[in-house]
């Protein structure tokens, strides 16, 4: 008895070469959009996205130790070494703009006094460079007897003055804006950072293929010369 025969059913045609390579490049030109709108969202972040790696690289073995010897928790050894990291950072910032602050208040008084004791002398070696320090000691007896000079000077310039003053102001405000998101990422940075880590591996595992050991000590070498 002859055993019978399951009917094959046909191939299937195959399918077309050209579609799996435009679907490649739907891809990366998806990626390469979505790389490009994430580079507009993240620009004016990426500095402190930077200094948030190094302080984390720097500080990992510090926040390893606090993590794993002592038994932290994750979530509060980050902290920690985020509050930490910010003192470090904070408190000579804090005393070097209290400290400066009152140089320049004793510096204004000293020089006022000065201008104000009727007949102020240039120190000696400003006073004996040649040519230089005859102007200067003219000019400042000229400011003495006339302080109209002075004063229509200030108020000429005022506004130049006031400009460059909004300028520092809206420079220490944006600096203070990138240091608390500096030590923002910082804090997750430490709390994920073994994460992040293993996916960076398995990305370059995946686009090096074996090489991808050698690349990653390479560049974890380069980082910590860098860094140091």
């Amino acid at each position: 008895m002859e055993r019978s025969q399951t009917p094959v059913p046909p191939r299937a045609e195959e399918s077309d070469p050209a579609l799996p390579l435009a679907g490649r490049t739907a891809a990366l030109l998806f990626l390469g959009a979505l790389l490009a709108l994430g580079y507009l969202v993240l620009r004016d972040f990426i500095v402190p996205l930077v200094w948030a790696g190094i302080l984390t690289y720097v500080s990992w073995p510090l926040y390893r130790w606090l993590h794993h010897p002592v038994g932290l928790r994750t979530n509060l050894s980050a902290l920690l070494m985020t509050l930490l990291i910010a003192i470090l950072i904070v408190l000579p910032l804090l005393f070097g703009g209290a400290l400066l602050a009152d140089e320049f208040a004793d510096a204004y008084q000293n020089v006022r006094e000065w201008l104000g004791s009727g007949s102020p002398q240039l120190p000696e070696a400003l006073l004996h460079i040649p040519w230089l320090g005859e102007r200067l000691q003219e000019l400042l007896e000229r400011v003495v007897a006339e302080p109209e000079v002075i004063r229509s000077w200030l108020a000429e310039d005022a506004g130049q003055w006031l400009q460059r003053v909004r300028e520092i102001l809206g420079a220490i405000g944006r600096n203070a804006f990138k240091l608390g998101i500096a030590l923002l990422a910082l804090f997750f940075f430490l709390r994920d950072g073994e994460r992040l880590v293993a996916q960076m591996r398995s990305v370059l595992q995946r686009w090096l293929g074996r090489g991808a050991q050698e690349y990653w000590r390479s560049m974890a070498d380069t980082t910590r010369g860098v860094v140091f």
